[in-house]
């Protein structure tokens, strides 16, 4: 793996596309129970994502102020 690439952007990108895989799920099929399950992995992947990118955000505002 390239160390210039961080294990918080990769996490991210791949919350992000489970995300958008569970919500294209919840639209292609129509079963109650696949629309359940979708959801719920859709809003837990969400919460994921958030809190990742938050402390993406928190490591390039330390990073801009304690160089």
């Amino acid at each position: 793996m390239n160390p210039g690439i961080s294990w918080k952007l990769l996490l991210f990108w791949a919350l992000f596309v489970g995300m958008l895989a569970s919500f294209s799920l919840t639209i292609i099929f129509e079963t109650h129970f696949l629309d359940e399950l979708s959801i719920a992995s859709g809003i837990l992947t969400g919460i994921a994502l958030f809190f990742t990118g938050m402390f993406m955000l928190i490591d390039t505002i330390i990073s801009i102020c304690n160089p």
